[in-house]
């Protein structure tokens, strides 16, 4: 039987450092409290470097002897070690990045991801926002589960976060959903820690065998929203779906 005090946690993401970057706080207080944290990755995380020629030069003769995809892996699993969330509690599907929307629409991935919900049955579930006019892997990641929410059989709690929409921009978005906001400065520096991991997302140019980039995946305002100490969460409620 599951200790009552302990809860099971779902995070469900488009891209594997979504989560770190909008609730990476929220994740180490739910370490830390000893709830059960797992997480299902969509996507493969080969897309951000190479999204348009703006961002990367000469990204295909790169002398890197790891693909961006493997990269962002071996980064993102430093990220979870300083969280504190077991490698073996990813689920990783692996789609291609940047064309969820075509894949989540498939019935067998559409039942592999109900099938990892029910196997855990968590108590509370976090899942990107279709956030307007961002990244559509967002979006299909969303409406995937909403979907999935609305029909589970058992009792949860169901929360999205932001990564690039702003919590003052919604009503530029036509969003009036309520907004919570989570002081995690208590656990920032850990967060920094975590989001320094991803050194691929954050320098120009990282390593000696990385591809010249123009700019950073993430910029430095980007990087400040996200260490400012605070977090925000949009409640999901099931009768709404």
């Amino acid at each position: 039987m599951r200790d009552q005090k302990r809860k099971k946690i779902g995070i469900y993401v488009a891209h594997d450092d979504d989560a770190i970057l909008s609730i990476g706080g929220k994740l180490i207080q739910h370490v830390q409290h000893k709830d059960d944290i797992y997480m299902v990755v969509f996507s493969d995380g080969s897309f951000a470097q190479k999204f348009n020629n703006i961002r990367t030069l000469n990204f295909d003769k790169s002398l890197s002897a790891l693909k961006p995809e493997e990269k962002r892996h071996e980064e993102f699993f430093q990220s979870l070690k300083i969280i504190g969330i077991p490698l073996k509690r990813i689920y990783s599907l692996s789609l291609p990045d940047g064309r969820l929307i075509k894949h989540l629409s498939k019935k067998e991935i559409q039942e592999k991801v109900i099938e990892v919900t029910n196997k855990e049955k968590p108590d509370i579930i976090y899942f990107n926002f279709s956030e307007p006019g961002a990244l559509l892997d967002h979006w299909a990641v969303s409406r995937l589960m909403k979907k999935i929410v609305a029909k589970l059989p058992w009792k949860l709690k169901a929360y999205q976060f932001f990564v690039w929409m702003r919590p003052w921009q919604k009503k530029a978005f036509g969003f009036s959903g309520k907004i919570a906001e989570t002081d995690i400065k208590k656990y920032l520096d850990q967060k920094r820690e975590a989001i320094f991991k991803m050194q691929s997302q954050i320098n120009v140019w990282p390593y000696a065998d990385w591809p010249v980039q123009k700019q950073a995946v993430l910029p430095k305002k980007v990087l400040k929203f996200f260490l400012s100490g605070r977090e925000f969460l949009i409640e999901y409620l099931k009768d709404k779906a």
